[in-house]
């Protein structure tokens, strides 16, 4: 071996890295794609990320209307029906797919020519591709609100979903745990599937076996599934009950993993022989298609966040606990079926190859990780932001006069000038009244509340904030409803609202009929 081999074999991966990271190269890399790159597989990057962003982003609006449940009951009435396919793209699920895919098909690759992995070169691969960016988005979160501290240990392991109390600092990360988590059981799965006679029955297993899991852990815990799944709009308790039992953790998760990890297997050993079927049967070809775009759409209609949606006219708890466990998954199987057509294309498949082989998505599929990690940046905690200029000298509006001086001083004549003053206005003191008692209110109670409170169970919350006062106000929504008012100041701030509990017992009767 050369002195220069050996000076090769020598040097980190660390060092190589950095030594390939230059500003030309890299900027070269996202605008043009390289021939060892598969067209296909950038396409479905980019559309992943795309859905994604769509989705948080009107997760985001969502969010902010939260403030007047009147605004968001009327924005979900307003919204177009043919576009209702928006709240249900779920870019994780499809991400997660694309993750399995491209990191196992490395995997493949490298056990085909060497018949083992070189797992500490992979974990420092996994490592150096993730945490450069995710350090500077830790960072970025952490200067934005510093109470993420406290979590930062347990986010740098990526195992903040698993130690109570703790949670992702940056939005987004807690799929970045998902991802690394399932990372490092990966190259062991890889190994196991290498190591038996029938592999793809191994990984449909799996598969299979994930999908009952979540079935299971949803229909065990009726909590899950009592409850229209628009309750989590309104009860945040809710909507972390369903986060952090049904979304945040690999178990219940680890299903579109695998079914990406079976696309790779299926395209690296057998894509030619496949893609031959296909060309011989054009109609199974075609068949096989709609079904996959069959299971994508449906798993895109249902309207499930607007609670006056026809879907609600009559709720099914059976019907909720197959949205619940198994809407996912069958978005994520029909998502790995169509990776398949249009990795091994035969007949109409190969338009579908078209589209994903288009040029503009490289770029997107380049960008993944970054706009990912950033595709909701923003301070949760933040009540506004006052911006003061003196753009223009000597105006109403500018703490300096004409000659650069402030204006509160006195002047060549003895005279006082004053500065102009800045008046900020708060719409303060005002929060959502929440009435809970321990058992369930009555039929009766809610009927006569209605016009001024929303119902949830054991919980009765006002439509619109109310202003804090000792004094008894009556509710006033067309009829006028005298109620109990905040005596203490039980307050609570969950995500942009605020409310103001009010316990309910004999003492403290809701009506006094």
């Amino acid at each position: 071996m050369t002195d220069q081999k050996i000076e090769a074999v020598k040097q980190s991966l660390w060092s190589r890295y950095w030594q390939s990271v230059t500003f030309k190269s890299d900027l070269k890399a996202i605008f043009l794609r390289s021939n060892k790159r598969h067209s296909t597989l950038d396409g479905a990057r980019a559309i992943t990320i795309l859905l994604l962003v769509l989705f948080h982003t009107l997760y985001a609006i969502v969010r902010l209307l939260r403030r007047d449940m009147d605004n968001m009951d009327a924005f979900f009435e307003a919204f177009p029906s043919y576009l209702n396919w928006m709240w249900q793209t779920q870019g994780s699920d499809p991400l997660f797919v694309i993750s399995g895919l491209l990191v196992s098909l490395t995997i493949f690759r490298e056990l085909d020519k060497t018949q083992t992995i070189d797992i500490p070169r992979y974990f420092k691969r996994r490592c150096l591709r993730i945490y450069p960016l995710f350090l500077l988005a830790l960072l970025i979160y952490l200067l934005a609100n510093s109470r993420g501290w406290s979590s930062l240990l347990s986010n740098l392991l990526f195992v903040s979903n698993y130690v109570p109390g703790n949670k992702p600092i940056v939005p987004v990360g807690w799929s970045l745990e998902v991802q690394m988590q399932f990372y490092l059981l990966l190259p062991f799965l890889c190994l196991a599937v290498q190591a038996v006679r029938h592999r793809i029955a191994l990984l449909a297993g799996l598969s299979i076996a994930a999908v009952a899991y979540r079935y299971w852990v949803v229909v065990s815990n009726p909590e899950y599934y009592e409850k229209p799944l628009y309750t989590l709009l309104y009860d945040n308790d809710f909507g972390n009950l369903l986060a952090n039992n049904l979304y945040y953790d690999l178990d219940v998760r680890i299903g579109g993993f695998l079914m990406g990890v079976l696309v790779a297997y299926l395209f690296y050993y057998y894509g030619k022989s496949i893609s031959a079927y296909f060309q011989r049967h054009l109609l199974v070809n075609a068949v096989v298609l709609a079904i996959a775009l069959y299971m994508i759409i449906w798993s895109f209609s249902f309207p499930v966040f607007n609670r006056n949606a026809d879907l609600y006219n009559d709720f099914s708890t059976f019907d909720n606990i197959w949205y619940l466990a198994m809407n996912r998954y069958i978005y994520s199987l029909g998502m790995s079926v169509l990776l398949v057509l249009v990795l091994c294309p035969a007949g109409l498949s190969r338009s579908a190859q078209w589209v994903f082989s288009w040029p503009i998505w490289h770029p997107i599929g380049e960008l993944i990780y970054p706009i990912y990690l950033n595709n909701n940046i923003y301070t949760r905690d933040a009540m506004g932001v006052i911006d003061i200029r003196s753009d223009e000298p000597d105006s109403p509006f500018s703490l300096l006069d004409a000659s650069g001086f402030l204006k509160t001083r006195i002047n060549a004549a003895s005279e006082k000038v004053s500065h102009p003053g800045f008046e900020v206005r708060f719409k303060n003191r005002r929060t959502y009244w929440r009435y809970k008692q321990e058992k369930d209110f009555t039929d009766s109670e809610a009927v006569a509340t209605a016009a001024h409170l929303t119902r949830l169970p054991k919980t009765l919350i006002s439509l619109k904030p109310k202003a804090l006062t000792e004094t008894l106000v009556p509710f006033i929504n067309g009829v006028s409803l005298m109620l109990p008012h905040p005596k203490k100041p039980a307050i609570k701030v969950e995500d942009e609202r605020i409310f103001s509990e009010i316990y309910i017992n004999q003492s403290n009767r809701l009506l006094n009929s």
